[in-house]
């Protein structure tokens, strides 16, 4: 593979299976994120994700589409992060820039956002920052 299309690759989430399937309970402890702002912000019962987080299966298949579309999102987000924070310690540079009053984001933190639903706004910022990142 070329140098310069291997240096486009974003590191692969591990918190999506290739069946569609999310693992949710790692990927909202990579975020920092809890039960509540779930619910409240997925649109989803408390007793659903609760549900969701004590479920024996490691990936979880998620029917409403709306509580997909989320997990989807912060998916993506979670993706972006990895490929701008450094590899060994993206873990709490995550967490960190999760919690985190952001000038880009108007000082708000960017969990902020994810609890009022507003994932764009987050993909786009990081998506401008990545492309900034390699000149474009």
């Amino acid at each position: 593979m070329k140098a310069a299309l291997k240096k486009t690759m974003l590191r692969q989430s591990p918190f999506i299976a290739s069946d569609g399937g999310i693992n949710i309970k790692d990927l909202a402890k990579a975020l920092n994120i809890d039960q509540a702002t779930v619910a409240s912000a997925s649109g989803s019962s408390r007793q659903i994700v609760s549900q969701h987080f004590k479920a024996k299966n490691k990936f979880i298949k998620i029917r409403n589409k709306n509580a997909h579309d989320f997990w989807a999102k912060l998916n993506q987000i979670y993706t972006l992060l990895l490929g701008l924070t450094d590899s060994e310690r993206s873990s709490s540079e995550i967490k960190e820039w999760f919690n985190s009053p952001n000038q880009a984001l108007n000082m708000e933190r960017p969990i902020d956002l994810i609890r009022r639903n507003e994932h764009d706004i987050l993909i786009k910022k990081l998506m401008d920052i990545i492309n900034a990142a390699h000149g474009g």
